[in-house]
C-alpha cells in the first residue's frame, strides 16, 4: 500500500478505501504502530482525492494515542504526521490558512524535540525537509518576512543534507537537491541576494539532482529535473555561459539549451 500511495498509483487504493477507514478505527484503539502505518501509507491518497480531513483527523487520534502512551518516537512521529496534515488543511476552502501553516510548523518543530541528530538522524531529516516546504509557503503569506522565512527553508534543507548523502538516502538526497534549485532561485529574485551567486547554486544544485536521478534509473524524476534546468537556462539568460563554466562541469549537455522538449540521454 505504501508502494502505491508514494507512487500516486491511487487507483489501486481508491476502491478500498472504506476498508481503509475501518483498518485505521481498529488500530488507534488497539494497535497504534499499525494506525500509525496507516497514517503514513494513505496520506498522499487522502490529500489529492478529496479525504484530506480525514487525514488531520487521523493524525490528530494518533497523536492523543502518543501523548498517552508517553514514548517519544511515537509521540515524534504523531507530530510529523499532523504537521503534513496541518499544510495540507492550509489548502483547504474555508480554513484559516495562516493559523493553518503556524500549526504546521509548530508540530514539526515539536517533533524535532524528539527527533534529533543522536537519535534519529535520517527522521531527523525528513522532518527538517517538511519544514523547508512549509517555511516556503509561510513566505508567500502577508504579514511575514518573506526573506527570513526563504532562508529559514534553506537552513532546513542543509540541515536534511547532513543526514542525507549519496550513500545512506539516494533519493531524498537527489529531491532535496532538486528543492534547493527551485529554493535558490527564488531567493534570486529576493532584494538584496547576490542574484548571480544564487542562480549558480540553483544550477549546482540542480546539476547534481539530475546526475542522481540518473544514476537512480528514475526516469520520471530525472525529466522533471531536465525540464528546472532547461528553464533555469532561459531565467540566467546572458550570464548562463559565465554561470555555467563556474560549475566546472564541461560543456553543457545539447537538450539544456534545445527548443525542443529531448529525448532521455
Amino acid at each position: 500500500m505504501r508502494v502505491a500511495d508514494d507512487e500516486q498509483l491511487f487507483y489501486k487504493l481508491l476502491g478500498d478505501y472504506p476498508n481503509l477507514r475501518h483498518a485505521f478505527a481498529w488500530a488507534i484503539e488497539n494497535n497504534l504502530d499499525l494506525a500509525q502505518n496507516l497514517i503514513g501509507s494513505s496520506s498522499n491518497l487522502q490529500q489529492s482525492h478529496g479525504y484530506g480531513r480525514d487525514s488531520l483527523e487521523w493524525a490528530e487520534q494518533a497523536l492523543a494515542r502518543a501523548v498517552r502512551r508517553g514514548e517519544p518516537a511515537p509521540v515524534a512521529r504523531a507530530q510529523r504526521s499532523l504537521g503534513k496534515a496541518l499544510g495540507h488543511a492550509a489548502t483547504l476552502a474555508g480554513e484559516d490558512r495562516a493559523a493553518r501553516l503556524h500549526a504546521a510548523l509548530a508540530a514539526y518543530d515539536e517533533a524535532l524535540r524528539f527527533r534529533t541528530p543522536a537519535t534519529a538522524p535520517l527522521a531527523y531529516a525528513v522532518t527538517q525537509t517538511n519544514r523547508g516546504w512549509l517555511l516556503q509557503d509561510l513566505a508567500t503569506l502577508a504579514g511575514e518576512d518573506r526573506a527570513a522565512r526563504l532562508r529559514a527553508a534553506l537552513a532546513a534543507y542543509d540541515e536534511a543534507l547532513r543526514f542525507w548523502t549519496p550513500a545512506t538516502a539516494p533519493l531524498d538526497y537527489a529531491m532535496t537537491q532538486g528543492n534547493l534549485l527551485i529554493l535558490y532561485q527564488t531567493l534570486a529574485n529576493e532584494p538584496g541576494e547576490d542574484r548571480a551567486t544564487r542562480l549558480l547554486e540553483a544550477l549546482r544544485a540542480g546539476w547534481t539532482a539530475f546526475h542522481m536521478f540518473t544514476a537512480l534509473q528514475h526516469a520520471e524524476f530525472q525529466q522533471w529535473a531536465m525540464r528546472q534546468l532547461r528553464a533555469l537556462c532561459a531565467a540566467c539568460g546572458a550570464d548562463f555561459d559565465a554561470l555555467w563554466a563556474s560549475l566546472d562541469a564541461g560543456p553543457p549537455p545539447a537538450w539544456l539549451s534545445a527548443l525542443e522538449e529531448p529525448d532521455l540521454p
